[in-house]
């Protein structure tokens, strides 16, 4: 993730659940080990667990630029 230190800095992520951090951390990990150049971005919408974000391919290649949508919710 391009700009990791500003997702991880940001009031939304510290809100979330250890899990999602968790889950947030080995998804980074998986993505960078394949050679994803990406950004975290926040968007205004709010799950039980915390606002959604996106991870957002900076180069892409063809026409897709939403890599991937997170929306995090409470355990029941």
């Amino acid at each position: 993730m391009t700009n990791l230190y500003e997702f991880k800095s940001d009031e939304r992520f510290k809100e979330l659940s250890s899990n999602v951090i968790s889950l947030v951390e080995k998804l980074d990990n998986v993505l960078h080990n394949k050679g994803y150049i990406y950004k975290g971005v926040w968007r205004n919408d709010e799950e039980p667990g915390g606002k959604v974000f996106i991870f957002e391919v900076e180069r892409r290649k063809g026409r897709r630029k939403n890599l991937i949508t997170l929306r995090p919710t409470n355990p029941i």
